[in-house]
């Protein structure tokens, strides 16, 4: 078997295993996923395994993060996804895609590789761990009813009824209105977001430093009472937001953790739902390069280009996207 970076006659093969490995996504999310990584080359990279008869039977997918768990150093290379098809397993395929993905991570400076899999993934834990990983940290929620609690509904958040549940890709989540207990977090999650969009979208370190001071908790207690806003909890953590006003969705964040879960699709469907509901026509969004491709994904369309003239990022620009929202029906 041959190892190699990906070429773009990949494309039909990378997508079947992809499909494979997760399928709890369709194929048009997978597909966007590609196009995302394959845009950013200084960030992410793919490695694939060739069979000798043609066609391929793995690939590595690997990234470029300012942090990971267990990690003192950074950037630090990220196996994110990693598959070799049943009937070429138990040969050092996978072994060998791993290498090819940590000779590409040292090349930009990375001390440390690291990786994730679910608790109950015992396979993904044994191979990870045959290869060198450690594991690091195994995180368990807990939740307790406290005494006079009426059963059923979240806690402490007094209008916090869930109005969308998501299960998909191991998880169970819910949407529900954000409340002042989640300001915190809810500026966590956008400062976090844009750390982890520092490379992808070329923010320089001063911009960074500036937008992390623009989205305090303040900030986002400002963003609650000037739009709708929503956030999405799983087993009690908030793990992503949206802000949207009559026709625009003005803040969507997703924890990096939670990428590629199927959070943002619900957040944006809560929102898109309560646009439709107020008889609006349609709906659209500013967003960096790196957002592009998922709103495309969500039905929207690149429909022009915006400066942007105030704020940290003065001078840069945004896409503009729309969606045309089908009539209300009773």
């Amino acid at each position: 078997m041959r190892i190699r970076p990906y070429q773009p006659g990949d494309v039909p093969e990378w997508l079947r295993m992809r499909i494979a490995l997760w399928p709890d996504h369709s194929a048009e999310e997978l597909q966007v996923e590609m196009e995302r990584t394959l845009a950013n080359p200084q960030r992410d990279a793919v490695f694939v395994a060739e069979r000798p008869d043609g066609g391929l039977c793995g690939f590595a997918e690997v990234s470029l993060r300012e942090s990971a768990s267990g990690c003192s150093t950074h950037p630090v290379g990220y196996l994110e996804g990693w598959y070799v098809d049943a009937d070429c397993r138990q040969q050092g395929i996978g072994a060998q895609l791993v290498a090819a993905g940590e000779a590409w991570a040292r090349e930009r400076g990375c001390q440390e590789m690291a990786s994730d899999a679910y608790s109950d993934n015992t396979v993904s834990r044994r191979a990870h761990a045959a290869l060198g990983f450690e594991e690091v940290e195994v995180l368990v929620h807990f939740r307790k009813r406290l005494a006079g609690s009426p059963e059923g509904g979240p806690v402490s958040h007094a209008d916090a009824t869930p109005v969308f549940r998501l299960t998909e890709a191991g998880m169970e989540a819910i949407v529900r209105r954000a409340t002042a207990a989640d300001d915190q977090v809810v500026s966590d999650i956008i400062c976090e977001g844009y750390r982890f969009l520092a490379g992808p979208d070329g923010i320089t370190d001063e911009q960074l430093a500036g937008l992390v001071r623009a989205h305090s908790v303040a900030r986002a207690a400002e963003i609650r009472a000037l739009w709708e806003c929503f956030v999405a909890e799983e087993d009690g953590h908030v793990v992503g937001m949206i802000a949207f006003s009559e026709d625009e969705i003005q803040n969507l964040w997703v924890r990096p953790h939670f990428h590629r879960r199927g959070v943002g699709s619900a957040l944006f469907r809560v929102a898109e739902a309560a646009i439709q509901e107020t008889g609006q026509p349609r709906m659209r969004v500013h967003t960096t390069g790196y957002g592009s491709p998922f709103y495309e994904a969500m039905g929207m369309t690149v429909v022009g280009k915006r400066k942007i003239d105030i704020g940290p990022m003065v001078g840069g620009e945004t896409t503009v996207l729309e969606k045309t929202l089908k009539p209300r029906t009773r």
